[in-house]
């Protein structure tokens, strides 16, 4: 569908969600709504279409397929492994192998993560969406020799392809090529200027390269488009706290980690030092002895 169709399907959904009961929608639909609900971080959207899909479709494998991925975005391994344990693993979707790929390489199951993704390449017709997954996957897990072998693959096959080039941007920064990953985070703002996507990806390189100045005026890009966008507080945070700014990056962890938007114990850390060099002791004394306890909570 073109874009204003999907722009009609979403408000017709919405729309729908405020009512009793539940309205007819075609299940491919649903399942393009969703994926976009995930791949724009809407994840109490994308939560809520995929009850609504199921209420409708109990049984369709690429419902339950989406609800297991995520699943994997709000790190709940338990709840994907019980929805991929309930599908066949006869199933020849692409996604149901990316996700079984993630699972494994969570695990530590690395050779057989590898069969995974070469399967979900071939199943899906070799998308570039597949080389992606694997990228991030292998990026993520820090099997980077394997992550940049399949940049390398990707980059030949799909040079301009969105996903490819977000991934190996990641890639890249995690293997400390900065200028690379700031060029390829580049390339996608200048794809989309409008990305929200690609302009927090541009902030996250440059904060991981250190150049916080960039990081902020990126982020601001992308507040300017999202204002209520907050999964980019603690790099935000960060930012502040390299500057010293210190009740700047105070507030900032402390809400990232009230929206689980946080490394927990990382954010309870910068917020116990930001404590210190605001001359707050007490509260300082009580953070540090979370640290000490291991207390999260």
């Amino acid at each position: 569908m073109d874009e204003n169709e999907f722009e009609e399907l979403k408000a017709r959904f919405e729309a729908a969600r405020k009512k009793r009961g539940y309205e007819y929608f075609d299940v491919d639909d649903l399942t393009d709504l969703i994926d976009w609900y995930i791949f724009d971080e809407r994840d109490d959207d994308a939560a809520a279409a995929i009850e609504y899909a199921l209420h409708l479709y109990p049984n369709n494998v690429d419902v339950h397929l989406l609800k297991a991925r995520l699943c994997l975005c709000a790190n709940d391994f338990d709840g994907a492994s019980a929805i991929m344990q309930s599908i066949s693993n006869t199933c020849d979707s692409p996604d149901y192998s990316l996700i079984m790929g993630e699972l494994l390489l969570r695990d530590g199951q690395v050779d057989e993560a590898q069969m995974r993704y070469e399967r979900a390449v071939i199943v899906s017709g070799d998308s570039p969406e597949s080389y992606a997954s694997a990228i991030n996957a292998f990026s993520t897990y820090d099997q980077l020799p394997i992550a940049e072998q399949w940049m390398k693959r990707a980059l030949q096959r799909w040079p301009e392809e969105t996903a490819v080039i977000e991934a190996s941007s990641l890639c890249c920064s995690l293997l400390g090529r900065h200028e690379d990953a700031i060029a390829y985070a580049n390339k996608m703002v200048d794809s989309d200027p409008y990305s929200i996507r690609a302009w927090g990806l541009l902030g996250d390189v440059y904060h991981d390269a250190g150049n916080y100045d960039d990081a902020l005026d990126a982020y601001g890009y992308l507040l300017a488009i999202r204002p209520d966008y907050t999964h980019i507080d603690q790099n935000i945070a960060d930012c502040h706290y390299a500057h010293g700014e210190w009740a700047a990056a105070r507030e900032l962890y402390a809400r990232a980690l009230a929206q689980n938007h946080a490394d927990v114990d990382y954010a309870i850390g910068r917020l116990a030092l930001c404590e210190a060099n605001l001359g707050n002791e007490e509260e300082f004394l009580r953070l540090a002895q979370k640290l000490r306890n291991n207390d999260f909570e």
